[in-house]
């Protein structure tokens, strides 16, 4: 906040019996942990990164699913948005997202220099990509207009797709570009971190960041390398490129 008061949210979930089922705050003042007792789960979150934005974070999610006793599963329902208020320590309404996302289906939050949330959005069964930014954003209010379309398929095929557990993206609203971090498993013998920068026109380029590393060493199953797709920050701080020089010169 304003006073300089850092706070991180934890998630607590286990797997093999409901997902998520509790949350505690770190207050870095106090060097400590606590349990927020007041907050009953009401939600599922997929594993996409969630972007912080005006000292709140936003995340995609969907209402909990319920099953029937009588076994007949529910209709799947699309994410929505959702923010955590860290002045109040809880988390708002569902937000609408500007498109219908589901669990398959690539998405991603970025923020723009802490005033503005973007959204990353491929259908599972489409090849293109769209990004959508905010002209209006609070913990229980959203309005969105669409920012960027592009078609994938000329470049790489209609079944190229971004990640769906763990991508990241940035913007730049004068140039009017995106930059996609993706996970490359083009691969025969290695994976790769790539970054794809797309803009108007269809305008798409690839560069390699690098070679990904496995969270299992030495392994080449495509299933060790999900969670390692690179984290880029949103440019909520946009440094001086003087500073930058002048650290650089020092440095040197």
């Amino acid at each position: 906040d304003n006073n300089g008061k850092h706070k991180i949210l934890r998630f607590v979930d286990d797997h093999e019996i409901d997902g998520i089922f509790g949350h505690e705050i770190y207050d870095l003042s106090s060097n400590s942990w606590r349990v927020l007792d007041d907050i009953t789960p009401n939600f599922d979150m997929p594993y996409q990164r969630g972007a912080s934005l005006k000292g709140n974070t936003y995340f995609m999610a969907k209402e909990k699913i319920v099953y029937e006793d009588d076994g007949e599963y529910p209709a799947v329902l699309p994410d929505n948005l959702l923010c955590f208020d860290f002045t109040k320590e809880s988390f708002g309404q569902f937000l609408p997202l500007p498109f219908h996302h589901y669990p398959h289906d690539a998405g991603a939050l970025s923020s723009l220099r802490d005033e503005k949330l973007a959204a990353l959005y491929q259908s599972e069964h489409r090849s293109e990509v769209e990004i959508w930014v905010t002209t209006m954003i609070e913990p229980n209010a959203v309005l969105w207009i669409p920012f960027l379309k592009v078609d994938m398929e000329p470049h790489y095929g209609f079944d190229f797709m971004f990640r769906c557990d763990g991508g990241s993206f940035f913007i730049d609203e004068e140039k009017k570009v995106a930059v996609v971090i993706h996970f490359d498993e083009s691969e025969v013998t290695r994976h790769e971190d790539a970054a794809y920068i797309i803009g108007d026109n269809g305008y798409v380029k690839k560069v390699h960041i690098g070679e990904a590393v496995p969270h299992i060493p030495g392994a080449l199953n495509f299933s060790h390398f999900q969670n390692c797709c690179p984290l880029v920050t949103s440019c909520s701080y946009v440094p001086s490129l003087v500073q930058i020089n002048q650290t650089a010169l020092q440095d040197s």
